[in-house]
């Protein structure tokens, strides 16, 4: 590591990136799949709360996978133009971050969710349905950027 060594991140190649990347693919799986079947209850009030730990418990499980759990964001300071991505990976894994990142990302998903839950069995379905591509969504992002932040870490890293 050089004297700017990210102190905390644990990677130390792209080859194991990549297969954090894949192990991440199905870790977003199973929390789409378990979105989804809280949206199949029909509990006014419950609908959002629901997802919210959902998509948080993932994020934080695909933030550990990378290893950045243990990194410390002021550490990352030196290096600027990382800073949207700092942001995006280490601001959105809070409660406020998450319904923000909904909010902005993915008002077609919650529409048909919500509206949908209450009309018997097929809206029920259609639920389920974008409970999971709004978590896949939601997941695939996260877990981009946090790729793309490690990326770029080791490759500041190795100059």
């Amino acid at each position: 590591m050089s004297d700017h060594g990210i102190q905390g991140l644990s990677i130390t190649s792209i080859e194991e990136l990549e297969n954090i990347k894949k192990d991440c693919q199905s870790t977003i799986k199973r929390y789409a799949m378990a979105s989804a079947a809280t949206s199949v209850l029909p509990l006014p009030g419950i609908d959002i709360a629901a997802d919210l730990t959902v998509i948080y418990k993932m994020f934080s499980v695909i933030k550990e996978n990378y290893g950045l759990d243990m990194v410390n964001p002021s550490t990352l300071e030196h290096y600027g133009a990382l800073a949207p991505l700092v942001r995006s990976v280490f601001n959105f894994v809070t409660k406020d971050g998450i319904m923000k990142l909904v909010a902005h990302y993915a008002p077609k998903y919650i529409g048909k969710k919500y509206a949908a839950k209450y009309v018997p069995i097929i809206g029920q379905g259609v639920a389920a349905v974008a409970g999971y591509k709004l978590a896949t969504f939601l997941g695939k992002k996260y877990s981009d950027d946090c790729y793309k932040l490690c990326v770029k870490i080791l490759k500041n890293q190795s100059h």
